[in-house]
């Protein structure tokens, strides 16, 4: 059985929401790049020092040092591009679009987590496996009965369960 879904406008509070976390992600994501790309200076001048140093010929050391200036451009691009695509890209398509969806989902299981006094309904959904829940929501809701979720189209980030 598959699970119903919509796409409404997003609401104000959740697209800053959306905008808070993008601004976050977009931080860490330059903080990160900016460590590879020191790295990447550095890396190859070692490398290029190493060889000098080991060798005394400087041809040995530009040879070394342009290899590793190109594998560590090589990497850090892949780095860059992945964390990008997986972190920053979707949030940035979500605050363009201002759409999220709206899923129906059934109740598989609901559970009481003791040691931190939380209340879970376990979803079939493929966006979102479990919420925490109120606990009055908790009680009047039982296993099989149908909840919607709402959540960002692209990032996949849970807004709320009505």
């Amino acid at each position: 059985m598959q699970n119903n879904i919509r796409n409404e406008a997003m609401e104000a509070e959740e697209l800053s929401f959306l905008n808070r976390k993008y601004e976050k992600e977009s931080k860490e994501f330059m903080y990160g790049m900016n460590l590879i790309v020191k790295g990447a200076v550095i890396i190859p001048c070692i490398a290029g020092a190493w060889y000098f140093i080991r060798y005394q010929q400087t041809g040995m050391m530009w040879q070394a040092y342009a290899i590793a200036q190109i594998i560590t451009i090589l990497i850090s691009s892949v780095i860059a591009f992945f964390s990008y695509s997986k972190e920053v890209y979707p949030l940035r398509k979500d605050l363009a679009k201002k759409i999220k969806c709206i899923e129906s989902c059934i109740i598989l299981e609901k559970k009481y987590m003791e040691l931190n006094h939380t209340f879970h309904f376990y979803l079939r959904s493929a966006a979102k496996y479990s919420i925490e829940v109120s606990e009055e929501d908790f009680n009047n809701f039982q296993v099989g009965d149908e909840i919607n979720i709402e959540y960002s189209l692209h990032n996949k980030e849970y807004f709320g369960y009505y």
